[in-house]
This record gives structure tokens, C-alpha cells and sequence, in this order.
């Protein structure tokens, strides 16, 4: 699923949410951050009680950082 949206809209607090709900039951989970840093991503979900971080480091959930400026919208899909 891709979610789009302005800054502020809650894009990353949802995709924690459906990620973390992934990852409670076993299943392997990919992030792609557009505009945002990994360490960020932990510190906002850790915030909401949504701790991703455990899985990134047990290889459950891998997370791919791309800068929007440095690639095609042709290259992402």
C-alpha cells in the first residue's frame, strides 16, 4: 500500500500501525522512507507506543531510504 500525503497528515503514524499489526503476526514487513530518516521513523513511532525497532534489528523489517530528489518517479515503481 502506498500512502501519500502532506507533511503532518499522519502517513507515518498509519504506516507504523500497519506495519507493527504485520509484524505481530509473523510477517516479514518493507518500508520505503521518502522524506524521512530512519532514526526519525523510530523516534516518532516509539512516541506512540509503536516499537518498530526490534524487528529492524532482527532483519523482520527491512526499510529502504530514498531521497525523492535523487530518483525518477519511474525508478520507484
Amino acid at each position: 500500500t502506498l500512502i501519500t500525503g502532506q507533511a503532518g497528515t499522519g502517513k507515518s503514524t498509519l504506516a507504523s500501525l500497519y506495519a507493527l499489526a504485520a509484524l505481530e503476526r509473523g510477517e516479514p514487513v518493507a518500508m520505503y522512507l521518502l522524506e524521512e530518516r530512519l532514526e526519525t521513523l523510530f523516534r516518532r513511532s516509539e512516541g506512540l507506543g509503536h516499537n518498530l525497532r526490534p524487528y529492524y534489528e532482527n532483519k523482520l523489517l527491512a526499510i529502504h531510504d530514498f531521497n525523492p530528489a535523487e530518483i525518477s518517479a519511474g525508478e520507484f515503481s
